[in-house]
């Protein structure tokens, strides 16, 4: 391990690697810095992680959310490395809390040493049909000449020889050393994690860049029908030049169908809504037209028809939608009932009463400062 430790050192340089499943790591290993980005879904934002000496600072763009502590985690008092270096790369941090390690006998003449851990699975996270003593396997493979990591499988062994597939083997893509010098100045700041957190403002940025102007109904509201509340995470591209805001229900009614604010060019069960009043395309069954607080509006139902086929709509409607055009940007609000009962509405706004009583809570959305 030691001379793994060594090959990663190479003064006036960070070592740097790809792996074949999305992690891309820097080490300083002198100066015990690290960052490391993972990309979910290729062209979306990366996890980002930086550390210095034990502690790291870390952000999930799923949950967009900024965690820091100690990378060893709950196994502080019980590590067997006294170097954090080990615990950047992966998956070398699994050797420092295995039962024992082991090295595989390999040909004189073979590029690659085997190295690997031995971890008992605890009885309460064994899978339901592996026994007791079953062990969790970590195999490493080294280039012998440069001491660098090349691939790694894990998986699991039963006391009586029985192998379970573990994750897909992982492959170091590249390995390859950057000068500092090559590096931003702030490339292992902690204060790069905390910048990479979406506001929500952020999350309204795309639409205005699309020359829209979005509204929305705030974070939270709370009327006679009941509470509706949103976060950034549900505020989202809906389509080429469209976006939506979607509010879950509180309280009582949790659960219970949603809202949404659609922003820009919106689709009603395969028919375009290019407009308000009687300009849409939607058959017999287009609602009615309703002047409001920013001008005429138009009301429909679900299911809509489309090219004049008519359809029965259920009572009650499966939906409501509510188109009108506020500062040249189509805005529609739709409420949807509940799928655990097709012939109930469960959700309290989801009328025409109510509908047309949240275009009052309607305001711009806020922009980057």
């Amino acid at each position: 391990m030691q001379k793994v430790l060594t090959g990663l050192q190479q003064p006036g340089s960070a070592f740097h690697a790809k792996l074949d499943n999305g992690l891309e790591t820097w080490i300083d290993a002198q100066a015990k810095r690290f960052r490391s980005e993972f990309e979910y879904f290729e062209g979306e934002a990366k996890g980002l992680s930086v550390g210095d000496g034990w502690t790291f600072i870390s952000y999930d763009p799923l949950s967009n959310k900024v965690e820091s502590g100690d990378v060893r985690g709950k196994h502080v008092a019980s590590s067997k490395i006294d170097d954090p270096v080990t615990y950047w790369l992966a998956p070398f941090s699994r050797l420092a809390n295995a039962d024992d390690l082991f090295v595989e006998e390999q040909l004189e003449d073979s590029a690659i040493i085997a190295l690997g851990s031995r971890k008992t699975i605890p009885v309460e996270e064994l899978e339901d049909d592996m026994p007791p003593g079953t062990q969790w396997i970590v195999r490493i493979e080294i280039d012998r000449m440069s001491m660098l990591p090349v691939a790694y499988d894990e998986y699991s062994v039963t006391p009586s020889g029985e192998r379970y597939a573990g994750p897909p083997r992982i492959t170091y893509a590249l390995t390859d050393f950057t000068p500092l010098t090559d590096l931003p100045a702030d490339f292992f700041s902690p204060g790069l994690v905390e910048d990479a957190l979406v506001t929500i403002e952020d999350r309204f940025l795309g639409s205005r860049n699309a020359g829209l102007s979005p509204y929305w109904l705030g974070e939270r509201i709370n009327n006679e029908y009941g509470t509706l509340a949103t976060g950034q995470a549900s505020i989202n591209a809906f389509g080429p030049g469209a976006w939506v805001v979607v509010y879950d229900l509180q309280g009582e009614h949790a659960g219970s169908g949603e809202v949404s604010i659609f922003i820009g060019d919106h689709f009603v069960q395969g028919c375009t809504v290019p407009g308000v009043g009687g300009d849409s395309e939607l058959g017999d069954h287009e609602g009615e037209i309703i002047e409001g607080k920013y001008g005429r509006m138009h009301l429909f139902y679900a299911p809509p028809a489309c090219a004049g086929v008519k359809v029965e709509i259920p009572d009650p409607p499966n939906y409501h939608r509510l188109s009108m055009t506020i500062e040249d940007t189509r805005i529609a609000i739709e409420t949807t009932k509940s799928n655990s009962a097709i012939d109930v509405n469960q959700n309290p706004f989801n009328n025409r009463e109510a509908i047309i009583g949240l275009v009052d809570y309607l305001v711009p959305a806020p922009s980057p400062r």
